[in-house]
């Protein structure tokens, strides 16, 4: 999955459950690869916005 993918699966899934979702945006953004380094960050700015 992309990192654009994630986000988007991430803020799907905060609208139903935002204690996992921020759960595991903190997982994906401490993986070792970096490949999701940010997500938390862009995930907690997508869920300010919509609101």
């Amino acid at each position: 999955m992309t990192y654009d993918d994630q986000l988007k699966h991430l803020i799907w899934l905060a609208q139903r459950d935002k204690a996992y979702s921020w759960w595991r945006a903190k997982e994906l953004d401490a993986d070792r690869s970096g490949i999701f380094k940010g997500i938390a960050e862009d995930l907690k700015r997508a869920m300010l916005k919509g609101k």
